[in-house]
């Protein structure tokens, strides 16, 4: 769409008030969005928001077929406590109104999805070449989906805190818990008790 209006990265990130960068990564589809800038992009190129979810392939010449906006999942934006709460329970069930909503980027989301913002810099990556969740990076968790070793998860500690890291696997096939950043070392209490939920996409906002 953007293309065909003649339009640059540089011209529409101006239009919407984000940078070259947001906008690349939204395009190549990697990281998240927020309603307020999806709306801010829609009027930048005419469109309704709807019509920016397509499943057309770029490399054949086929007519774009919209997603309707009921099918874009919207995941509530919860805390850190309330997250620890979520996860201490047998039977977790997500707060039902007064949060703050997002639209979740992955489609295969499951129906109890939230957002967290990360806290901290223990998963910035400060050596480059690979995934980073600097201080402020929305996070969409799925509780649903299966956790294995080299994901990034959140995970509920024996002391009753939550946390996100990357679920690793030493060689005698215990799980524990590992930062990106390689400043923390790991110990022995990150070890997790239980796991929260797999993160399925990410949204640094501005």
């Amino acid at each position: 769409l953007r293309k065909a209006r003649k339009m640059t990265i540089n011209e529409l990130a101006i239009q919407v008030d984000s940078d070259v960068g947001n906008i690349s990564r939204l395009e190549r589809d990697v990281q998240g969005f927020s309603p307020q800038l999806l709306s801010r992009i829609a009027d930048a190129l005419s469109v309704p928001v709807a019509e920016l979810f397509s499943n057309d392939d770029p490399h054949q010449n086929t007519e774009l077929v919209p997603i309707p906006a009921s099918t874009i999942r919207m995941v509530p934006l919860i805390s850190w406590v309330q997250a620890g709460s979520f996860c201490a329970t047998d039977t977790p069930e997500l707060p039902a109104d007064d949060y703050e909503a997002y639209a979740c980027p992955n489609p295969k989301a499951g129906p109890r999805t939230f957002a967290l913002k990360v806290r901290g810099d223990s998963m910035t990556n400060a050596i480059g070449g690979g995934r980073s969740y600097p201080e402020g990076t929305i996070i969409f968790v799925d509780p649903d989906h299966p956790a294995s070793a080299g994901q990034r998860v959140v995970a509920y500690l024996e002391d009753g805190g939550c946390t996100f890291k990357e679920l690793a696997e030493n060689e005698m096939g215990r799980q524990y818990l590992r930062a990106i950043n390689p400043r923390y070392t790991i110990s022995d209490h990150d070890h997790p008790a239980k796991i929260c939920g797999v993160v399925i996409g990410s949204y640094l906002p501005e």
